[in-house]
């Protein structure tokens, strides 16, 4: 969702970036850059990328506790086992 509201704050000003985050990023870059865009637009972008940012983070640091869980859970263990 985050990426979709940067895609769509970028897309008022006329800058449209291809499919993916990697993209996302890069037209971001280009925004900021951009002299053109009033303050409060720099502004709004900033807030946008922070927030992904952070959400970035949470998710890994989410993900790393899972890998944890996984690895001492029986249970877990047994199901992944089976699967193979």
């Amino acid at each position: 969702m985050a990426a979709n509201a940067l895609r769509a704050h970028l897309a008022e000003f006329g800058l449209v970036a291809n499919p993916g985050i990697t993209n996302l990023v890069k037209m971001a870059d280009k925004a900021f850059a951009d002299a053109t865009l009033p303050p409060y637009a720099h502004r709004a972008l900033e807030i946008l990328i922070r927030r992904m940012a952070e959400l970035t983070d949470e998710i890994c640091a989410l993900d790393e506790e899972l890998k944890a869980w996984h690895a001492s859970n029986e249970a877990s263990q047994m199901l992944i086992s089976t699967q193979k």
